[in-house]
């Protein structure tokens, strides 16, 4: 090398030390400008860096959030669409944190250093931000998947940013709700933030523990175990240890899914978004993050219906708020929901307003508040009550979005579609399909991959049909003539169409017209989304729901092959309700009858005839009172039931000829239920049978509602 080589070096050198001075201060003006909340300024200053750095993945994303700041965080599907071509141009330069990690993780964590370890962190703080957004926009399936990237390839990550991580993604589970991921993050959450054996709390922030970080792959052991009964809560959380030994104990409770809203955004620091030089400069401290993990643990205890668990952990968690004189109004909300769900309702409202006392009241709060009294006073029966709450709430949220400036947790905090699905309930329970319906489709944006909406608009067309709201007249069968001349064939269409005919469009302004196909299509959807989730036992509860309904619309649209086998699949469920098991084999009777089969339809009505020649009660008193609480379908009473049983056997025995059998039956179908005019109609067919005419007319005389009056009217002329 001559030595104009090695001045040129020189040179070059000093340039490029000066490059990089400059860059620092630059980016030391952006952070101070961030955050004293002079965005204008910090987006001058980016922008200058950018000149430095051209098409810098990591200046790019400041610059966008800075952007967004300025404009009054208005616009979060804008910058989220900035975002998602960044992280693109990121994957394009190999800066994106999943190549990284991976690359990381091949060759250790040791190895992820220098521009490599810079490029890991900002791709993951990119990806992170992405995932807040589409959080607080309630697209919680795409932030799982984010999020779950972004957790599986967690160790090289800072610790600020994981934990960052690791908190949304327990949010966005809860939402979804994912319960066995959930287990297994905030269990690594707290071994690795939070159990710290030998040292103290001082309020040091969580950041300053890395010494104690845990990898992910030492999981805690997880014991789950299914109990068949509600009261079982024998599993809990063990002492201060977040492992989580859970017993699920779910009811037919669930069936009912009226949602509580908990406000968790002014309380967490953990949903706002980051930036890659101007890092969040908020810190939580292990009390607190201690005290958010009860608070976690006791919201997934009760979408478990693990009650007494769930006791347990509030009652840790409001003695650790009353020690730290934090406000305890997210631990009352979440106490109020317990209660109620262990069916103190008096309790669940006190506890309620204690909350709206411990807080300035808000919109947001007051929406929270007005939604969660609706569902208490709906448990308790008062519709009318529940629906001035209801109503309340809504209004509330309609002021949220003209709340200046608008932030991104406006969007997260807006319930309007969740309390729009709770009205949905009380009109249904009501008697109102028409408006439920309408609820209910408005409330589909977010909820139409959840199995139990399509079940209760299903349900709101069997309502409007009994109550003879529906046209029940059978659609016409339109044939496609395909090709020409000898190669002519006729397609018929299959009828799927049906869906879209009913001017079912996710969340638009239209009413949907009801129909029973409109039924049959959301039921099947149900069973659709249900068979694509792992069963428990709530998802098996809704499935013998859907199963049910399944039947009853095939008979209604006469198709009894296609009944019996939604009924035979009902009664192959492993503890089915001793009510579904009763509606199955009716509706199974029902349609061999129609099929010719009138043998094997009794042997689905003798299953409850004892040797006595008496028929057993298909459920108790009690399961029909629990039936009727937990559910909006109406169901006979026992005895009527036994009634039923009575005609319906009569029925298949005067068919077959055995008309003294049939006759029997059917008189001790008619003390039980001594008005039902379907039973009535089968003692006038086994009078008819038996050659009783006269008998027969008389019954279906007196059975009649039609009254015949002497007319005064004098008919003039002829035709």
């Amino acid at each position: 090398m001559d030595s104009k080589d090695a001045r040129r070096d020189v040179t070059y050198s000093a340039d490029d030390e000066e490059d990089l001075y400059v860059r620092a201060a630059l980016t030391k003006d952006a952070i101070l400008s961030f955050h004293s909340g002079k965005f204008a300024e910090c987006v001058d200053v980016l922008n200058q860096l950018l000149l430095k750095k051209e098409d810098d993945p990591q200046v790019l994303h400041n610059l966008a959030i800075a952007k967004y700041f300025q404009e009054g965080c208005s616009d979060p599907k804008k910058l989220l669409e900035v975002l998602s071509s960044i992280k693109k141009r990121s994957e394009e330069l190999g800066c994106v944190s999943g190549e990284q990690v991976e690359a990381g993780s091949n060759s250790g964590t040791k190895g992820v250093t220098g521009s490599k370890a810079t490029n890991l962190q900002a791709g993951s703080v990119l990806m992170l931000n992405i995932a807040v957004i589409l959080f607080h926009l309630h697209e919680y399936a795409k932030a799982c998947t984010i999020l779950d990237t972004l957790y599986q390839k967690i160790e090289p990550v800072d610790e600020s940013t994981a934990l960052h991580i690791c908190l949304l993604f327990l949010d966005v589970l809860l939402a979804l709700p994912d319960l066995s991921k959930f287990i297994d993050v905030i269990n690594y959450v707290d071994k690795a933030y939070c159990n710290v054996t030998g040292q103290t709390d001082n309020g040091n922030s969580a950041q300053e523990q890395s010494s104690n970080t845990v990898t992910k792959s030492s999981s805690l052991p997880i014991n789950t175990t299914i109990s068949d009964t509600s009261n079982d809560d024998s599993a809990a959380v063990t002492g201060n240890s977040s492992e989580i030994l859970l017993s699920r104990t779910l009811s037919e409770e669930n069936l009912e899914s009226l949602i509580w809203t908990i406000d968790m955004n002014g309380q967490s620091t953990m949903r706002t978004l980051m930036t890659n030089d101007v890092q969040s400069d908020k810190h939580i401290s292990t009390n607190e993050l201690k005290l958010k993990l009860h608070l976690y643990k006791v919201r997934f205890l009760l979408l478990v219906r693990n009650l007494k668990s769930a006791k347990r952990e509030i009652k840790t968690a409001m003695s650790m708020n009353i020690a730290s004189e934090q406000d305890s109004s997210i631990a009352l909300i979440l106490k109020s929901q317990l209660e109620s769900a262990r069916g103190n309702y008096q309790k669940s409202i006190k506890l309620l307003m204690a909350s709206n006392n411990r807080t300035e009241l808000g919109m947001i709060s007051s929406s929270i508040y007005n939604n969660n009294l609706g569902c208490i006073y709906y448990r308790l029966g008062k519709y009318h009550t529940s629906s001035i709450f209801f109503s309340r709430a809504l209004s509330n949220n309609s002021l949220l979005r003209k709340e200046k400036p608008l932030t991104l947790s406006t969007f997260s905090q807006d319930k309007s579609l969740q309390i729009t699905y709770n009205c949905g309930l009380q009109y249904l329970a009501c008697g109102k399909p028409l408006l439920a319906a309408r609820c209910f489709h408005k409330a589909s944006l977010i909820y139409h991959n959840k199995p139990l909406l399509w079940l209760r608009i299903a349900e709101c067309c069997l309502m409007a049909l009994e109550k003879g709201l529906l046209n029940r007249e059978k659609s016409e069968i339109k044939l496609h003539v395909v090709g020409q001349g000898k190669w002519r064939q006729i397609s018929v269409e299959d009828g799927v169409s049906d869906f879209v005919r009913s001017g079912w469009v996710l969340g638009n302004d239209k009413q949907p017209e009801l129909t029973i196909f409109l039924a049959k299509q959301c039921l099947l959807n149900a069973l659709c989304l249900l068979d694509a989730k792992e069963q428990s036992d709530e998802l098996i509860m809704i499935k013998q729901a859907i199963l049910v309904d399944l039947s009853y619309v095939e008979l209604e649209l006469g198709n009894p092959l296609k009944a019996l086998t939604n009924a035979r699949s009902l009664l192959q469920i492993p503890d089915c309700s001793k009510i579904n098991i009763f509606l199955g084999n009716v509706y199974a009777a029902e349609s061999l009858c129609l099929l010719n089969r009138p043998k094997e339809a009794a042997e689905h009505l003798l299953a409850y005839l004892s040797k006595g020649g008496k028929f057993e009660v298909p459920y108790t008193d009690d399961d029909c009172q629990k039936w009727r609480v937990e559910s909006n379908v109406v169901i006979l009473e026992p005895q009527e039931a036994c009634g039923t049983l009575y005609a319906s056997l009569a029925y298949l025995l005067a068919v077959q000829g055995d008309l003294e059998q049939a006759e029997r039956f059917v008189m001790k179908a008619l003390t039980m239920i001594p008005n039902n005019p379907e039973i009535i109609l089968t003692a006038v067919y086994v009078d008819l049978a038996s050659g009783r005419m006269v008998e027969g007319l008389a019954r279906l005389k007196e059975s009649s509602h039609a009254r015949f009056l002497p007319s005064k009217l004098e008919i003039k002329g002829s035709w």
